[in-house]
């Protein structure tokens, strides 16, 4: 689950904040954006970078999701690097009492839709050893199929 988060944040959160922050154009105007605005143009500028790197690493063959998490994690470390304290937004506007909506709503998807539940099926007792006793045996066909 933590690996999960950290890929989640590495891929949907990192590259577009740390965009949002470079010293470059207008910061300042994006820096007076309010807290969800921010938050959602770094989910946006994160989304197209992951969707860009991975397509570029699909060119060359090296796809791979461990792959992708290392270049992006790379590039970000390089920029955290190069850029450092002017990285820092100085005057930035502080997160308002609605902005807890979109989190608690988030909170709630994550506990209704829990990543472990969707192949806990498969780990189920009668499910395995159904499986188990159709190698064990040699059938071939399934259940409802008469051979």
């Amino acid at each position: 689950m933590i690996r999960l988060v950290a890929a989640g944040l590495l891929l949907g959160w990192i590259p577009g904040a740390l965009a949002l922050r470079l010293p470059w154009g207008d910061r300042a105007s994006r820096e007076r954006l309010d807290w969800d605005e921010r938050a959602f143009w770094a989910v946006i500028l994160s989304v197209a970078w992951s969707a860009g790197a991975a397509f570029t690493l699909a060119v060359f063959g090296r796809y791979s999701l461990g792959r992708l998490l290392m270049f992006t994690a790379v590039a970000a470390g390089l920029v955290a690097v190069a850029y450092r304290s002017r990285l820092r937004y100085r005057e930035a506007t502080p997160p308002r009492v609605d902005a807890v909506v979109p989190v608690v709503l988030f909170g709630f998807a994550l506990w209704v839709y829990h990543p472990a539940a969707e192949s806990s099926a498969a780990r189920t007792p009668a499910y395995t050893s159904t499986k188990a006793c159709r190698s064990l045996s040699g059938a071939t066909s399934s259940p409802g199929k008469i051979s």
